[in-house]
């Protein structure tokens, strides 16, 4: 097994939820990336926009994959690994919810 993995992504907002656009996967010294097409029409387009813009200059309607297979990217990406990490603690939840396991926040160990 292999012992850790690090996730990190950009994400718009739909309602109070992430939705995941452009999501990495380090580990083993490699970087998976992937880019999800949206769940669905842009009904936040002003808050997104302002995403696009100032943020990750990701648009709504990018993406490779559909935003269905979220869920089996990451569980099949992180499946060997016995520790997860990710970077803030909103992302940890929202990955904790979709994992089902524990995500240890970096900034609990002052990460850059």
């Amino acid at each position: 097994m292999n012992k850790f993995a690090v996730l990190e992504f950009h994400a718009f907002r739909d309602a109070s939820l992430f939705v995941v656009k452009e999501l990495s996967v380090a580990k083993d010294l490699t970087v998976q990336h992937f880019l999800f097409k949206p769940p669905s029409e842009n009904n936040n387009v002003k808050c997104n926009n302002w995403l696009t813009h100032n943020i990750h200059g990701l648009r709504w309607e990018d993406g490779d994959l559909d935003y269905s297979e979220l869920q089996e990217v990451v569980q099949r990406n992180t499946m060997d690994s016995e520790y997860l990490y990710c970077k803030g603690e909103e992302k940890c939840v929202f990955l904790e919810k979709l994992l089902l396991r524990p995500i240890f926040d970096l900034n609990t160990f002052n990460c850059p």
